[in-house]
């Protein structure tokens, strides 16, 4: 299996090269580039089987990069892309990864992740051509029900099934599934519980209250406690489909704009320690701030953009 390791030019990648090691890689299986030329002529000359990035590169981020990864001229096999989560300001929802076709991985697991690989296939990891299936979880323990609900979703998601309370939070614990379709008179745990222990880790995740009980009040304090939607049985097969599309449609807009968010407060806070640091000449400070802000803004500027910039007058 060849690999190919995407990083930053001033990137130290010496614990990239012990993950490898422990993998059982040779040097000769793993080819490190430093830039977005660099990897499009990896990929156009030789096979690799996966890819490892850090999020920025000189003047790519992760989502320009896992777009051009994934572009009809590179992608015609199956290719893992996974992105070292020591190397982002921000944490990445899982959600959106899935949408862009890479995987989250912590360099301390990169060597089991790659051996999993090697060893299962890359199937489960997603890329272009097998990207990951949103996966949804079924807690139910009406047996016809949950089978029936399974066999509708199935060929589109990535479905698990539990039949009672607390098997069920505690698969949802394990995976953190993109939607939960969740019945509210369960043995062992009530979904009502299970759903507050929900939204007390998670208030962003996606819950469908599936149950026969139909009653306003009740709609309503569930719906307020953080639940999404709110089925009644008996539903059509196709209003369950339609639902649960919407919803995870939803939920990805509902992380984009977070993602945003919490990316532009931390480029506030940055440059606001920028102006402090100056204000002090604090010069190393100021350098290592500059790379911060650097690679949460990757540097895909046009000569023309510079020049412009330059003669600007503020």
């Amino acid at each position: 299996m060849n690999v190919l390791v995407v990083t930053d030019p001033f990137s130290d990648t010496a614990a990239i090269k012990a993950q490898m090691t422990a993998a059982g890689f040779s040097t000769e299986s793993v080819v490190y580039v430093k830039s977005a030329r660099a990897l499009m002529d990896a990929l156009l000359i030789h096979r690799y089987d996966v890819i490892v990035a850090e999020y920025a590169i000189a003047n790519m981020d992760i989502w320009r990069l896992s777009t051009l990864i994934n572009s009809l001229r590179f992608s015609m096999q199956p290719r893992p892309t996974f992105l070292l989560k020591e190397t982002c300001e921000i944490d990445i929802p899982v959600l959106l990864a899935k949408e862009y076709g890479f995987t989250v991985v912590s360099i301390d697991d990169l060597a089991g992740t790659l051996t999993a690989v090697r060893e299962s296939g890359n199937g489960r990891f997603g890329g272009a051509m097998n990207p990951a299936r949103h996966s949804v979880l079924i807690i139910e323990d009406d047996k016809d029900a949950s089978l029936t609900a399974y066999h509708a979703l199935k060929d589109f998601y990535d479905v698990d099934v539990a039949d009672d309370g607390l098997s069920g939070y505690a698969h949802w614990e394990a995976r953190r599934h993109d939607l939960v379709l969740l019945d509210l008179m369960l043995p062992k745990l009530s979904g009502e519980d299970i759903l507050s222990k929900m939204m007390a880790i998670n208030k962003h995740q996606s819950v469908i209250i599936v149950t026969a009980l139909d009653k306003p009040r009740l709609q309503n304090k569930l719906l307020l406690n953080g639940a999404s939607e709110y089925l009644c049985k008996p539903f059509s097969l196709d209003a369950l489909k339609n639902l649960c599309q919407k919803l995870l449609n939803k939920s990805k807009m509902l992380h984009q704009a977070h993602y945003a968010e919490a990316k532009l407060n931390a480029i506030r806070n940055r440059v606001w320690l920028l102006d402090y640091a100056l204000s002090q000449n604090e010069g190393d400070r100021v350098k290592k701030i500059m790379a911060s802000l650097k690679g949460m803004l990757p540097n895909n500027l046009t000569e023309d953009e510079k020049i412009s910039l330059i003669a600007r007058e503020f």
